[in-house]
C-alpha cells in the first residue's frame, strides 16, 4: 500500500484528498465565513510545517483536513497550550 492509499484507522476511509474534492469542500464555505487568501496561505504553511500533520492533510489534534479548516475564519489551531494560528 502506497502512502497515497493509506487508510485512516479512525474513519476507515482513504486519507487522500483529491484536488477536486478539496475544491468542493472549500466551495461549501459561505464567502462571509472564509479567511482571506493571505491568512489562509499563512495558516496552511504553518500546518504543513507542523509535527501534528498526518498524511500531509490531517491535523492530529482536530482530525480535520487542514486546508478546509484553515479557510474558515472562525476556526483556530487546536495545538495544545496555545494554537499556532
Amino acid at each position: 500500500m502506497s502512502l497515497e492509499e493509506k487508510v485512516c484507522k479512525g474513519c476507515e476511509s482513504s486519507v487522500t484528498v483529491e484536488k477536486k474534492e478539496l475544491i468542493r469542500l472549500l466551495g461549501s464555505i459561505p464567502p462571509d465565513k472564509m479567511s482571506s487568501n493571505t491568512v489562509y496561505e499563512k495558516r496552511v504553511s504553518t500546518c504543513l510545517g507542523c509535527e501534528a500533520l498526518l498524511y500531509g492533510t490531517t491535523c492530529k489534534f482536530s482530525g480535520m483536513i487542514v486546508f478546509y479548516k484553515a479557510k474558515q475564519q472562525e476556526k483556530r489551531c487546536p495545538y495544545p497550550q496555545n494554537g499556532k494560528w
